[in-house]
């Protein structure tokens, strides 16, 4: 089977089934593989059942009418076949959910612990990441306030935090250049993480208009008018009074 170029993918956010697309790659053609697939737990159907069978609030939940409490995604965990060819592809892996797929994952002791900081509610304390690192154990404490406070519209329900996937890229210790898949990305939150930190990023997803929903949330990050440094501005004034002297 011919591969396909890399490159062509690098940057762009798109459309394709990840089982078809990830056949077609090399194996170890991508640096990392951060991805956030099905746990196979129903999860819109869990909020549905804590609603009492009423459609998802907005104003509880904190997210935009997407329709979840119609989406039937997560009622299956995603294929351990497609994991492993997710495996094949990347150097390295971070998986999160990698708990549900402990039957096909080699043990490691770089679990990646995202400490959700409160206690008591419905939804779990925090979330497990599997990695393919040989380092230790480590916890990214990150409350749901400061989550809803960073970013409050969410447009995904599963959707993870971007400073969550950036202390991914951090522990990561990636080199300049560097290519980042997800083939489940979901609202394009990989994206923006690796846009924010600089490396490379190839995302995809087998949903549409959730696509076009990560394009649209990328490209308004992208055209932010990015804030002067008080240092910048010394540097400008400085330009603007030799010109004016």
């Amino acid at each position: 089977m011919i591969k396909a170029d890399i490159n062509r993918f690098k940057n762009k956010i798109f459309t394709a089934p990840a089982q078809l697309f990830l056949r077609y790659l090399k194996d170890n053609c991508v640096d990392l593989a951060l991805i956030d697939p099905a746990y196979g737990i129903d999860y819109c159907g869990q909020l549905k059942k804590k609603l009492g069978g009423q459609k998802l609030s907005i104003t509880k939940y904190h997210w935009n009418n997407y329709g979840a409490q119609d989406q039937t995604w997560d009622r299956e965990r995603t294929s351990p076949d497609l994991i492993k060819e997710v495996i094949r592809v990347s150097k390295n892996q971070i998986i999160w959910g990698g708990n549900y797929f402990s039957d096909i994952l080699k043990p490691t002791q770089c679990l990646l612990i995202w400490n959700k900081k409160q206690r008591g509610f419905s939804l779990a304390d925090g979330e497990v990441a599997w990695t393919s690192y040989d380092k230790a154990l480590r916890i990214f404490d990150y409350s749901r306030s400061e989550y809803k406070a960073d970013e409050p519209n969410k447009i995904h329900p599963t959707q993870k935090p971007v400073k969550l996937f950036e202390w991914c890229l951090d522990k990561a210790k990636l080199k300049p250049g560097a290519i980042v898949l997800d083939c489940f990305c979901g609202s394009g939150t990989t994206a923006v993480a690796c846009y924010n930190k600089g490396f490379n990023y190839i995302c995809l997803d087998q949903d549409p208009v959730m696509i076009d929903k990560a394009r649209n949330r990328l490209w308004n990050i992208q055209r932010q008018v990015r804030l002067i440094t008080p240092e910048e501005l010394v540097v400008q004034q400085s330009f603007i009074g030799g010109f004016n002297g």
